[in-house]
């Protein structure tokens, strides 16, 4: 198989894997030539992109030096490669290689299964997995169980039997042993001083991580915790910012916030600026220049006088109640931001409720689902059965009957799972979809 095909294959086989639980509602996925995996594109800023390139770029070049003595080193005591790849989930469930300087032996991972009694989380053994791909149940039915997965070898196995494989391996869902024996003495090194980690600035360059961010998780135990239960965080922060129920707290807030910085200038409003004018003859009376004795001024013509000036004042009210009403307006915007707080909460709840009504609804519908498989296989099996006149007529129609009752559950527990979706973007304000693109 082409290399490039190979990796296809297991990109889409990582993505089954990873969300065979979450609802298809919730993670619908893009068309894909391969499968119908969930596929969702990186979504960072420009502005935050440009800043990891140059960063990443600049650090691989000023690191050098010391990427070469660390390869050097790492050739010196073992075999092998210099770098060490492993495969994590980024963001928007995106597989990519991720690169680190290798600090184990080359052998290490044909050498986890003989250690299982060292791992830390080891459980209870569990019996192996069954070779064939179909459960015992759809090889006598002829029909498929649950989701078909892609495994490495780009082969179909059943998801339970999958399940099962995974846990059998290494007899638990995460691998952790103190002081172990896999890891070289410059991977020791390497390790504590998270130099290890330095070949990342690479998946930085390549668009795959970001400087500042979520540590990407390992397949296995992406795999474990990626549930509808994990995935609820995407929605309630961002949910919040824009319901349409806290408009009205916002614009409270606003308002409030508006007015404390409205008393916090008003102390200029005390201010008066004006100016008069007057017409006549009386500044004549007043005339240096006239001599005594002179004509009477009232005699004379009238002169027209402008008389322009500034006139300050600052009433009692802004002297005084400044101070209080300044705090009154500081009281209303921290009243205004409670009550924003305590509507966040309320919605927070009403999400976190409604959220459990969809698991609810959605476990109620994979009940139905395998109730109307078997109910399904049962009908079949009749059916050849009344054809060769093995059952009789009310045999099979109880058969049918029961299998009427199956379908109408399977499709009042599906229409009740997707009117609770529904209800949860109508609180939202969008769709889940977008929701969980746009991280």
């Amino acid at each position: 198989m082409d290399t490039s095909l190979s990796d296809a294959f297991l990109q889409e086989s990582i993505r089954h894997r990873l969300r065979p639980h979450l609802s298809n509602r919730t993670h619908r996925p893009r068309k894909s030539s391969l499968a119908k995996a969930p596929v969702h594109p990186l979504h960072f800023s420009p502005a935050k992109r440009i800043f990891d390139t140059l960063f990443a770029a600049a650090a691989l070049i000023c690191l050098a030096p010391l990427f070469l003595l660390i390869a050097l080193l790492i050739k010196l005591e073992s075999k092998g490669p210099i770098f060490y790849y492993s495969y994590r989930v980024g963001a928007g469930y995106r597989v990519f290689k991720f690169w680190k300087f290798r600090s184990m032996r080359q052998d290490a991972d044909q050498l986890l299964t003989s250690m299982k009694e060292l791992n830390q989380y080891q459980v209870a053994e569990t019996e192996p997995a069954a070779t064939a791909t179909l459960c015992p149940i759809c090889q006598a039915g002829g029909a498929s169980c649950g989701q078909q997965l892609v495994d490495k070898k780009g082969q179909l196995i059943c998801e339970s039997q999958y399940k099962l494989a995974q846990t059998s391996q290494t007899g638990a869902a995460f691998v952790k042993i103190a002081n172990d024996p896999r890891v070289t003495r410059i991977g020791k090194f390497i390790r504590n001083t998270s130099l290890d980690e330095l070949p990342q600035f690479y998946n930085v360059l390549l668009g795959d991580m970001s400087v500042v961010g979520n540590r990407p998780l390992p397949l296995y135990e992406a795999e474990k915790i990626t549930t509808d239960q994990f995935a609820a965080r995407f929605i309630a922060p961002a949910g919040i910012t824009g319901l349409w129920q806290l408009e009205n707290l916002d614009a409270a807030k606003q308002i409030a916030l508006a007015n404390e910085h409205i008393e916090k200038k008003r102390v200029l409003s005390g201010l008066l600026v004006g100016s008069t004018y007057s017409y006549g003859s009386v500044y004549n009376l007043a005339d240096p220049t006239r001599p005594v004795g002179g004509a009477n001024p009232f005699n004379l013509p009238a002169q027209s006088l402008y008389n322009v000036g500034v006139q300050a004042g600052v009433s009692l009210y802004s002297l005084l109640g400044r101070r209080y009403e300044l705090q009154k307006q500081t009281l209303l915007l921290k009243q205004a931001d409670a009550n924003h707080k305590l509507g966040e909460r309320e919605v927070r709840r009403t999400i976190i409720n409604l959220y459990q009504e969809i698991n609810l609804a959605k476990a109620e519908q994979e009940i139905s689902q395998e109730s109307y498989q078997s109910a399904d296989l049962r009908f079949k099996l009749a059916e050849k059965q009344f054809t060769k006149h093995e059952i009789k007529v009310d045999e099979m129609v109880t058969v049918q009957e029961f299998y009427a009752r199956a379908r109408t559950a399977r499709e009042a527990a599906r229409i009740k799972y997707e009117t609770t979706f529904l209800m949860m973007e109508e609180l939202i304000g969008m769709k889940v979809i977008d929701l969980m693109n746009s991280k």
